[in-house]
């Protein structure tokens, strides 16, 4: 048992760490963000936000050729509240319910990036399968600095600064974001600025959209966002506990998916959304055995 849990580490040394860490970093704020949408009912919004960032991503890619740049922040998350403002506005003034437009919007954003994406992908340095599927294990040997003594991933500093910024979001619009999430209409009354706090929720996914696809891909950052939070939903009643569950489950989650990538020889940040989804589907059964035999044991005594 000992060797193994020690023998990545001896195997791997500082890169695994930095693996690990930044698996970590990329889960975190992506399952406080997550809990919003999930207890909102909005998790096909996610899928929206997700997809949709990427031609704003590329078309910015395009102009400034560097994927460090502040452009492409910027033009993911134009495009991806783009995407929600067309969206919502199909379902709110056209007779189309609001799954329809959004899977709509979604696919044609998506297909426009990729489309983008595969003409110019032999004429810059930005591979399609990167951005779709993430290379967790290739840039973290490849973008390393040193800051004080200490060798880091370049992509880690970025993740650790949005984390503390989704924290700050989340601890300044608390209470906003609580009587939102279970009371809209509500909320609207008391908030006239709630549109706000919705799209800059949006928008700080958005943000996290644009380093995570090189590292956990398009594809594997809507599990990243919504398995946790919806773990969470089965256990957790009160939104606080749905916050700290979710973002322990994904902590876990980074965990023991490193450790199975590693022996198994697979995708990292794959496998962390597999033993998240196995997560899920393990506590669904639990609830739902415990709850027929509650319901039971009631039955017999009421006889």
């Amino acid at each position: 048992m000992v060797n193994f849990i020690i023998q990545p580490w001896q195997d791997m040394g500082a890169i695994g760490l930095l693996m690990l860490l930044m698996s970590l970093f990329i889960a975190l704020p992506a399952a406080l963000l997550g809990s919003f949408l999930v207890v909102r009912k909005m998790a096909m919004t996610s899928d929206l936000v997700t997809h949709s960032a990427i031609p704003g991503l590329v078309i910015a890619f395009l102009f400034v050729g560097n994927l460090s740049s502040v452009w492409l922040n910027l033009g993911a998350i134009i495009s991806s509240l783009l995407a929600v403002f067309i969206a919502q506005w199909l379902a709110t003034y056209r007779p189309i319910k609001s799954d329809t437009a959004i899977g709509t919007i979604l696919t044609s954003f998506f297909a426009l990036g990729i489309l983008i994406l595969s003409a110019k992908a032999s004429t810059v340095d930005l591979d399609p399968d990167c951005v779709l599927y993430g290379q967790l294990e290739q840039l973290v040997g490849a973008n390393l600095i040193e800051i004080g003594g200490l060798i880091v991933a370049r992509e880690l500093l970025y993740f650790i600064g949005l984390y503390i910024l989704v924290i700050l979001f989340v601890i300044t619009n608390y209470r906003t974001l609580l009587v939102s999430s279970f009371d809209a209409n509500f909320a609207k009354s008391i908030w006239k600025r709630l549109n706000l706090l919705h799209y800059g929720l949006l928008a700080m996914i958005a943000l996290m959209m644009v380093q995570a696809f090189q590292v956990v891909g398009a594809i594997l950052m809507v599990s990243f966002l919504i398995t946790p939070a919806a773990t969470a939903i089965l256990w957790c009643k009160r939104l606080p506990q749905i916050l700290i569950f979710a973002s322990l489950y994904s902590a876990l989650s980074c965990v023991i998916g490193f450790y199975f990538a590693y022996y198994i020889n697979a995708n990292t940040a794959s496998f962390i959304a597999v033993i998240s989804f196995v997560g899920f589907v393990l506590s669904w059964l639990i609830k739902l055995i415990t709850t027929k035999l509650f319901v039971s044991q009631s039955q017999l005594k009421a006889q």
